[in-house]
């Protein structure tokens, strides 16, 4: 039963980007509120785990944040709180895996993961630095958090604290690489289909972070 929900999860992702693909947007605009509670209703379908109340608190301030960005165009405003909210969500995501990351076996993934953030963060500000004009620490600020969400995702991997950490490495990446497109798109230069790419990648993120970190736990562990 609880597997069936995660496939249905997909279906109606699936289907909804193919919406984004052919720029259906009137029923992108009601769609997309829908888009993370449905996995909200499948973590909390599932018997309960650890990490369970965080996680949810995590989707659904993803979920506030993504209402917020539908009206980004008609005020900056809405851009900036839309910000916010998944900035408070990547520092829930931060929380959740630090419960899980509590050891190194390797100095080398530190250094190698934070030279590598360190130069991802400096390209990426750096190259639209003169247009984000008055956004400027509030995207800088945001970058820097989802680049240490992205570290500590790392971490889970480079400890094998977390039995599907891979999953949720690979979902606090794709969250990056969206991030990342959402912004290049507005600050920089159009993407083609970008709203398809980010929304894409997005999905695929929550999905494997949630999927990756259930799977993980021991179901019926105390939340």
């Amino acid at each position: 039963m609880i597997k069936n929900l995660l496939y249905l999860v997909l279906v109606f992702y699936i289907s909804y980007l193919i919406t984004v693909w052919y720029k259906i947007d009137y029923l992108n605009f009601y769609l997309k509120p829908l888009l993370v509670p449905s996995l909200i209703f499948y973590v909390v379908s599932t018997p309960r785990f650890s990490g369970k109340g965080i996680l949810i608190l995590s989707l659904f301030m993803s979920t506030l944040g993504d209402i917020l960005l539908l009206f980004s165009d008609i005020n900056e405003l809405f851009f900036i709180c839309g910000l916010i909210s998944f900035l408070i969500a990547h520092v829930i995501y931060i929380h959740l895996f630090f419960t899980k990351s509590n050891k190194l076996n390797s100095y080398k993934w530190v250094y190698g993961s934070i030279a590598l953030l360190s130069i991802y963060l400096f390209y990426f500000l750096s190259t639209m630095w003169d247009n984000l004009k008055t956004l400027k620490i509030p995207v800088t600020v945001y970058a820097l958090v989802i680049s240490i969400m992205l570290f500590v995702a790392i971490q889970l991997v480079a400890s094998k604290s977390l039995r599907r950490g891979g999953y949720v490495l690979l979902g606090a990446l794709l969250f990056v690489i969206s991030d990342s497109l959402l912004a290049w798109s507005k600050f920089h230069q159009d993407i083609a289909h970008s709203s398809f790419w980010v929304m894409s990648t997005y999905l695929f993120a929550q999905y494997f972070i949630v999927t990756g970190w259930v799977s993980s736990m021991k179901i019926g562990e105390n939340v």
